[in-house]
């Protein structure tokens, strides 16, 4: 399974991205929410973990570019984020057609057994 984190927290992918492979999942961490595009744009992922609360481009920016380039049909997305959401929020992320909202920190068994829905 090959698997895009995104998130601004480099101690969160850091932890997140060692225990996926160790679990034999490939990762690719980025850091800020401007690369996701081009790199989901180049290349191929079965799943996109991504935070909601990043600061300069946010999570629901970058599924609102996702959109724009018709790329959020292609793409598991699984939101982990630790900022409540609300209802209005929660709509549009099912809009966006993410799958799994989670809250941080991730219990790891749990996110495993999502993440094996979607290999």
């Amino acid at each position: 399974m090959n698997i895009l984190i995104v998130d601004d927290n480099k101690s969160i992918t850091s932890s997140l991205s060692k225990y996926l492979n160790y679990k034999k999942m490939d990762c690719t961490v980025i850091n800020d929410g401007k690369d996701t595009l081009s790199l989901i744009s180049n290349n191929s992922f079965d799943v996109l973990i991504l935070d909601l609360a990043m600061s300069g481009f946010s999570g629901f920016s970058v599924l609102e570019e996702l959109e724009k380039e018709d790329l959020l049909k292609s793409t598991n997305i699984i939101v982990l984020t630790a900022t409540p959401i609300t209802h209005r929020e929660e709509d549009l992320l099912k809009r966006y057609g993410v799958k799994e909202i989670m809250k941080k920190p991730a219990d790891m068994t749990s996110l495993i057994k999502i993440l094996e829905i979607y290999a």
